[in-house]
């Protein structure tokens, strides 16, 4: 169809991420300038701040040769190794509750895990692209694709951030399957690496085993750990079809916790309503639907992987926050990719844009015949 043609899918590509950019910028104003008297546009500003600077970090990586990534992939991967490592050092990483997820580069703070998602995605499309056949092979292929990814995870686990390393881990997994490696090694391989994960949720994840608990049984525990969610359904179910009104939401007033980050979504539901919480997640399945374009149309493996890989986790990611937020699945951590507050996860989200659309730009040439095809039979 005219409708998916190389041109058209960029540009709706831009303009799906446009919105949803300008959207989160809105929504981030009216959940935080209310508990400011002093500076109501503080978030406001540091938000437009991240947005230009990941909007930069797009376009540069549009213009990026994306073979680069694979050249320079072990440079890549052990940039983002060192930076998680760095948020132990003290003067530059900064712990908040506890948990050493963050550096701190002057009056900014990034996060190190949201760099490191991309990473993997790059190092695992690479190295599988370049192994071909011997993927299938163990000692060759997966045993040395399966470190990379545990040490990541591991690095991740222990600052300690457990959806984030087991959402590391799914996606490098995922990319290992696609492809070409064996289903066998990776389920035995997930067996033995299940107890140890188990052993550390255990001793350290108190808090992930209680939202478990509460997720199964939600009145146990409605004003401790199942609050959150309690609020947030609160939330969604008052906007009804057209919401309160923007700006008029009551549950971010001191009700409903984080409501800039991970439960964005749910005052957007109440402040717009069910008209604006269809259209986000149609409007990321357009995104989804770009993405996976982009990869269909592809000349080589490496290519189709990364195309593959940077789709399916900011869907996955778009899924999971959404899921959180009307109580679908255990509460979990994750942002709303372009609409949650935080410079870190916007900015690795923009490069993945800017990364498939540099795919889509090399990869016109794969096809002039193919578009006139498309053209003709429109």
């Amino acid at each position: 169809m005219l409708l998916y043609s190389h041109k058209n899918n960029q540009k709706i590509l831009l303009c799906v991420v446009a919105t949803l950019l300008a959207l989160g910028i809105v929504m981030i104003y009216s959940t935080t300038a209310f508990g400011r008297a002093s500076d109501p546009t503080y978030k406001l500003r540091k938000q437009a701040l991240w947005a230009a600077i990941a909007t930069v970090c797009m376009i540069l990586a549009w213009h990026t040769d994306y073979r680069l990534y694979a050249k320079h992939r072990k440079l890549i991967l052990g940039g983002a190794i060192v930076m998680l490592l760095c948020v132990y050092m003290p003067g530059i990483g900064r712990q908040v509750n506890g948990a050493h997820r963050w550096l701190r580069i002057g009056s900014l703070s990034v996060q190190p895990s949201e760099l490191a998602k991309l990473a993997v995605i790059i190092y695992v499309a690479a190295t599988v692209n370049e192994l071909g056949e011997r993927i299938r092979e163990l000692r060759k292929g997966f045993l040395p694709l399966a470190a990379v990814i545990g040490i990541v995870t591991l690095l991740v686990l222990i600052e300690p951030d457990f959806g984030t390393g087991v959402f590391i881990a799914f996606m490098g997994v995922v990319l290992m399957f696609t492809g070409g490696v064996r289903i066998f090694h990776i389920t035995a391989f997930g067996t033995v690496a299940l107890m140890p994960v188990l052993g550390l949720l255990a001793l350290k994840f108190e808090h992930v085993r209680a939202r478990f608990s509460v997720f199964f049984n939600a009145d146990a525990d409605p004003l401790g750990r199942g609050y959150q969610v309690k609020q947030s359904l609160i939330a969604l179910g008052s906007g009804g079809l057209f919401g309160v009104g923007l700006g008029e939401s009551r549950q971010k007033l001191m009700f409903l916790p984080e409501p800039d980050t991970d439960f964005i979504f749910s005052i957007l539901g109440e402040e717009i309503g069910f008209a604006a919480t269809a259209g986000v997640v149609v409007l990321f399945m357009l995104f989804l639907c770009c993405g996976m374009k982009i990869a269909h149309r592809c000349r080589d493996n490496y290519s189709y992987l990364l195309a593959f890989g940077l789709t399916t986790a900011i869907s996955l990611q778009a899924v999971l926050n959404i899921a959180v937020a009307t109580a679908s699945v255990p509460p979990k951590g994750i942002a709303l990719p372009f609409l949650s507050f935080g410079g870190s996860s916007l900015v690795a989200t923009m490069i993945a844009v800017g990364i498939l659309l540099n795919i889509s730009k090399q990869n016109r040439a794969a096809g002039p015949q193919a578009e006139t095809e498309e053209g003709e039979n429109a």
